[in-house]
C-alpha cells in the first residue's frame, strides 16, 4: 500500500513536470510572426544599443524560429531621442533624423523594435504630446522609406527603474515619469495595430518578487544577467515562449506524454551481465534549447529535463553525442533531472557568441570609429580609409551563414550509463570559468633608444616602450601619480577582419627606478580607446559605444594604501573595481 501511495505521489509530481507548458502570460495577445527574409532593425536608447554587446535577446528570437533565415540589424544610440538627436554629433540636433533615415535606407527593415522613451522621460508629461509626435512621425518616415513592403512594429515600453539603493537615487518620482511614457507606447501601438511589449509592468513584477536577481547595474543599464531575463520577457511578450526540452522515458519503451523538445526514437533499456542497467535513444530537435545565464548552474528557466524511469541506485551520466552533459544518481534521473550543459547548450552559446561577432562587425560597417575623418568635415585627413567600410560586408555575410547554420535542428544520440570519476570531473572542469588574464609585468626586448638635446636641469627617463605601448592617443595623470594611457594598435580605424587589441596603460612611475616602473593593462581589447583624461573628481575615458566612469581613492577622499594595485575592468568591461583594494576605488556605467 505504501508503494502505491508513494507511486501515485510520484505520478502528481511528474505530471506537473511533463504536464505543462511553463508560465505564460494572459495579456501577451497572439503570436508575433517573423517570416523568411525578414530584415529586422533594433531602434532605441542605451539599454537597446548595448544588446548587441551580448546578443540574448537576438539569440533567443532566433533559436526559436529554427529554419527561418532573418537578418537583425542594430542602429540604436546610448540616450537617444525618437528622432535622433544622439547622431547628430557635431551638427544641430535635427541633423540626427537625417542621419538616421539614411541608416534605415541602407536596410529598408521589414520589421522594428522600437525601443524608446527612457530618454524623454526626464522631461516628464510635458513631453509626452511631443513625444508621441515623434514617434508618429518616425514610424511615417520608416514606412515611406520601406515601400512596397509593409513594415510591422513591435514596440517595447522602456525598463523599469530599478532600485538598488543608496548612493543612487530613489527611482520612485522617475518610475511615475516613465509609466507615462509606457502608456503613451501602448496608445500609439494600439492605433497602429502594434504588438507591444510590455517591459515596463515585466521589469517592474521581476524585481518586486522575492529572491531574483538584479537586472541592471545602475537602475536602469541591464547587466549580462539582466539581459538574459529581459530575453526571456521578450519572448514570452512575442509568443515564442513555452519552449521547453523535457523528456519522459517509462521503462517498458514508451515515452511519457507531455514530453517536448525533441522527437524521440530507438529508445532501448538494456542490462549488462553485471546487473548495471543503461539507457540509449535517439533525439532529433523540435527547437533549440536556451543558453544558461551567465552565471551558470542548471536550475534555471528553460534547462533541460530528463526523466529515465527504473535505473539502478548507482550514479549515471548523461552522454549527448558522446560528450558527458550531466551526472546523477539513479533515483535522480527517475525522479526527473535538470541539467544545463551539453552539446545542445554549446550550439546555443555558439550562437550567441556569432550573433555578437556579427553585431560588431556590423558596428564598424554603419558607425565606424572617426567618422569624422571618414566621411565629416575632416575627410580631407583621412577621407581615403572610407573605401574599407564596405569590406566589412563580406565579413557580415560570412557570419550570418555561421549563424543560420547553429540556428538549424540537429539529431543526436543519448545514453545513460554509470558514471565514472573522470565523468564528474569532466563535467566540473567544463563550469569552471576562466578568469581574464591580467598582466602586471611586460618583459620587453630592449630597442635602441632615440637620443635627445635637453636644456640644462631637463631629465628624459623612459617608462614604456613597444610593444607595451603603441600609439598612445592621449595621456595623463591620476591624482595618484600615475600616468593612464590610451594605446592604440589599430588607430585610425579598425581594418576589416581586425580584432581589437587596444588598450589603457597604467604606469606608476613613481618607482624609484626605471626598471621597477610598474606597466599594468586595465583591459587589452578595445577598440580604439579614444579618451583617457582627468576630471576633478575622477578619470572619464570611453570605447564607442560605452562611456567609462572610474573614481580613485585620492579622488574620493579616501586614504590610499601604498601598494594599490590599478583598478581592472570586471567582465562586463563597464564597472571598475580594485583587486586588491576593495572600497578604495569604484565605478559606474553612465
Amino acid at each position: 500500500m505504501r508503494r502505491l501511495i508513494l507511486l501515485f505521489c510520484f505520478v502528481l509530481v511528474g505530471g506537473s513536470a511533463f504536464g505543462q507548458a511553463g508560465q505564460t502570460d494572459t495579456n501577451i495577445g497572439p503570436r508575433f510572426e517573423l517570416k523568411d527574409g525578414d530584415r529586422v532593425v533594433f531602434l532605441g536608447d542605451t539599454w537597446m544599443e548595448r544588446e548587441q554587446q551580448d546578443g540574448y535577446i537576438e539569440a533567443r528570437i532566433t533559436s526559436r524560429l529554427p529554419g527561418k533565415k532573418m537578418i537583425f540589424r542594430n542602429l540604436a544610440w546610448s540616450a537617444d531621442t525618437v528622432l535622433g538627436e544622439s547622431r547628430a554629433s557635431f551638427d544641430p540636433p535635427e541633423k540626427g533624423f537625417d542621419r538616421l533615415k539614411e541608416q534605415l535606407e541602407a536596410i529598408k527593415p521589414t520589421v522594428v523594435f522600437l525601443g524608446y522613451g527612457m530618454a524623454e522621460s526626464f522631461k516628464g508629461a510635458a513631453g509626452v504630446p511631443k513625444f508621441k509626435e515623434d514617434l508618429n512621425k518616425l514610424i511615417e518616415t520608416i514606412n515611406t522609406i520601406s515601400k512596397p513592403e509593409t513594415v510591422r512594429y513591435v514596440v517595447f515600453t522602456p525598463l523599469y527603474h530599478e532600485n538598488l539603493g543608496g548612493p543612487l537615487p530613489n527611482p520612485d518620482k522617475h518610475n511615475e515619469q516613465l509609466q507615462l511614457y509606457a502608456d503613451a507606447l501602448k496608445e500609439i501601438a494600439g492605433e497602429r495595430k502594434a504588438k507591444v511589449v510590455d517591459l515596463f509592468r515585466m521589469t517592474a513584477d521581476f524585481q518586486r518578487r522575492r529572491g531574483n536577481p538584479k537586472l541592471t547595474e545602475n537602475g536602469i543599464h541591464p547587466t549580462p544577467g539582466g539581459y538574459w531575463n529581459i530575453a526571456a520577457m521578450v519572448e514570452e511578450g512575442l509568443g515564442l515562449g513555452g519552449q521547453i526540452w523535457r523528456v519522459g522515458l517509462a521503462k517498458d519503451g514508451s515515452v511519457r506524454r507531455g514530453s517536448s523538445g525533441i522527437d524521440v526514437s530507438d529508445y532501448a533499456f538494456h542490462n549488462d551481465d553485471g546487473g548495471q542497467t543503461s539507457v540509449s535513444f535517439t533525439g532529433k530537435d523540435q527547437w533549440l534549447v536556451v543558453e544558461p545565464p551567465p552565471e551558470g548552474g542548471a536550475n534555471f528557466r528553460g534547462s533541460s529535463l530528463l526523466q529515465a524511469v527504473g535505473l539502478s541506485a548507482t550514479k549515471y551520466a548523461l552522454r549527448i553525442d558522446d560528450e558527458v552533459a550531466a551526472v546523477g544518481t539513479g533515483t535522480e534521473w527517475s525522479s526527473a533531472k535538470r541539467f544545463g550543459a551539453g552539446p545542445t547548450f554549446d550550439q546555443a552559446a555558439e550562437l550567441r557568441k556569432t550573433i555578437v561577432k556579427k553585431n560588431e562587425l556590423f558596428f564598424h560597417r554603419w558607425r565606424p570609429q572617426n567618422q569624422t575623418y571618414l566621411f565629416g568635415f575632416r575627410k580631407y585627413e583621412q577621407g581615403q580609409n572610407a573605401k574599407e567600410i564596405p569590406m566589412f560586408d563580406p565579413l557580415i555575410a560570412e557570419e550570418e551563414k555561421k549563424i543560420f547554420e547553429l540556428a538549424s535542428l540537429k539529431t543526436r544520440n543519448y545514453k545513460l550509463t554509470p558514471a565514472t570519476a573522470a565523468d564528474e570531473e569532466k563535467l566540473a572542469a567544463k563550469g569552471r570559468r576562466v578568469k581574464p588574464a591580467h598582466k602586471e609585468n611586460f618583459a620587453a626586448a630592449p630597442l635602441p633608444h632615440p637620443t635627445f638635446e635637453l636644456a640644462e636641469g631637463i631629465e628624459a627617463t623612459l617608462f614604456a616602450e613597444n610593444p607595451d605601448l603603441a600609439k598612445p592617443i592621449q595621456m595623463n595623470f591620476d591624482p595618484q601619480g600615475r600616468l593612464w594611457v590610451a594605446s592604440s594598435e589599430v588607430y585610425p580605424q579598425i581594418q576589416p577582419g581586425q580584432e581589437a587589441s587596444d588598450k589603457i596603460l597604467i604606469l606608476d612611475i613613481r618607482m624609484e627606478t626605471v626598471n621597477r616602473t610598474r606597466r599594468q593593462y586595465l583591459r587589452k581589447a578595445f577598440s580604439f580607446p579614444r579618451v583617457c583624461c582627468r576630471a576633478t573628481v575622477a578619470f572619464t575615458w570611453r570605447t564607442v559605444p560605452n562611456f567609462f566612469f572610474t573614481r580613485t581613492p585620492m579622488a574620493m577622499g579616501m586614504r590610499t594604501k601604498s601598494a594599490c594595485c590599478s583598478p581592472v575592468l570586471a567582465p562586463r568591461t563597464r564597472i571598475t573595481f580594485c583587486t586588491r583594494c576593495a572600497g578604495d576605488m569604484t565605478g559606474s556605467s553612465i
